[in-house]
């Protein structure tokens, strides 16, 4: 077998440019292959091993070419029907920060104390997620480090990470967050089509189906997007991108306190 196919990273570029092309198109193979190898000037691939490679993968493992959006849907369904089982709930959330803000000592992941969350995205529609929390552990610090912000004790009132606006996820609470991707657009949406936080939330419900979810199991149940819990979300996102803006004005990280919705 060609070394070249023996790679993951090629192989992962040869099914997604197979998936993405439609296969009437001309040199359609070269195109392939051609992708599947850029960047990698030390392989070669072919038209044809290409070809024989590629329809093999599609007789034996059909998985292999499912798009990102199938693949969510089954994570999602693993996480609806089991639901005791913290572990197994969709993506997981924790902070990469290892040093407590407050003290610099060591923080530690209590595995045990996970909470399950819910995370709106306009394109993949509500997300179940595992939120772990880390600790410090030095005699009279009692940080908690959550994924983007970070508390004092079991206290409400938190104070976002410095880098809180690159991360994928905006968590409103524990138990809550948005893509930053579905907050930005409604900061637009908000400012030049003044769209109220009801009738974002009625879109996004209608958009992915939501409108009529009813069930006894409470991850379910908040798939659909609550109006509250966008303007919470919202406020803070609003509020701390001001405070990134402006550095000078504000000595110190503010601290929001959580509303739990």
């Amino acid at each position: 077998m060609n070394p070249a196919l023996q790679d993951l990273s090629v192989v992962h570029r040869l099914c997604f440019a197979a998936r993405s092309l439609p296969d009437a198109s001309p040199r359609y193979w070269d195109i392939v292959a051609e992708f599947g190898v850029l960047n990698k000037p030390n392989l070669q691939l072919s038209s044809e091993e290409v070809r024989v490679f590629i329809e093999n993968l599609k007789l034996l493992n059909k998985d292999v070419f499912a798009s990102d959006a199938c693949l969510f849907q089954d994570l999602v369904q693993i996480s609806k029907n089991d639901p005791g089982k913290p572990q197994r709930n969709g993506i997981v959330l924790v902070s990469a920060k290892g040093e407590c803000v407050m003290c610099h000592s060591k923080l530690y992941l209590r595995s045990d104390r996970s909470a399950v969350a819910v995370l709106y995205d306009n394109t993949k529609g509500s997300i179940p997620a595992t939120h772990f929390t880390k600790y410090c552990r030095k005699a009279g610090c009692s940080l908690q480090q959550h994924y983007g912000y970070y508390s004092n004790g079991n206290s409400d009132n938190v104070t976002y990470d410095e880098n809180a606006l690159d991360l994928p996820y905006f968590m409103s609470s524990r138990e809550t967050g948005f893509s930053m991707q579905l907050l930005r657009r409604f900061d637009s949406e908000c400012l030049l089509g003044q769209i109220s936080y009801k009738q974002s939330a009625e879109i996004y419900n209608d958009y992915h189906d939501y409108d009529d979810q009813s069930s006894r199991n409470p991850l379910v149940a908040r798939c659909k997007m609550d109006r509250r819990r966008l303007e919470c979300a919202h406020f803070r996102f609003a509020l701390l991108k001001v405070t990134m803006w402006y550095p000078s004005h504000f000595s110190e990280p503010i601290s929001m306190e959580m509303i739990h919705l």
